[in-house]
């Protein structure tokens, strides 16, 4: 142990950074939504009811916490976390492909009996939704899912 970590353990602190790195990334997307994002796509709307007070209010919070967090980290000699988008893409892939791939009627029978002529339309879309997901995390390993 360091004397400047108050005695903290290894393991302490590596609590900590997680800890805080996980909560840092929250503030991250409330800093966006203050910031009037909303995403939308097919199939997902954000809706993003915030009134400008309660954006001011949200983006003076979130200052707050980020002094609070760099004057932790300084102390303590916390190590941020990094994260790489191309990580969390191949990640966010490899399940989705899995919730896809349920989308299949032999996996949709467990709702009940799936008609014919749905399964005859479902099944390919889903194959291709899955196969574009597949290249999706291929763009970002650099494999080629074929």
């Amino acid at each position: 142990m360091v004397e400047d970590t108050l005695g903290l353990t290894e393991n302490h602190l590596r609590g900590l950074s997680v800890t805080l790195g996980k909560l840092a990334q929250y503030l991250c997307e409330f800093s966006d939504w203050a910031d009037g994002r909303a995403y939308e796509a097919p199939m997902y709307q954000e809706i993003n009811p915030l009134t400008e007070e309660q954006k001011q209010a949200i983006r003076s919070e979130v200052r707050e916490l980020y002094r609070i967090m760099s004057d932790m980290q300084e102390r303590l000699s916390l190590k941020p976390m990094h994260q790489s988008t191309s990580q969390i893409i191949w990640a966010t892939c490899a399940v989705a492909r899995q919730w896809i791939i349920e989308l299949e009627s032999r996996y949709m029978k467990r709702y009940g009996p799936v008609d014919p002529t749905a399964a005859a339309y479902l099944d390919p879309l889903v194959k291709e939704i899955e196969s574009r997901i597949r290249r999706i995390s291929g763009v970002v390993t650099g494999r080629n899912p074929e």
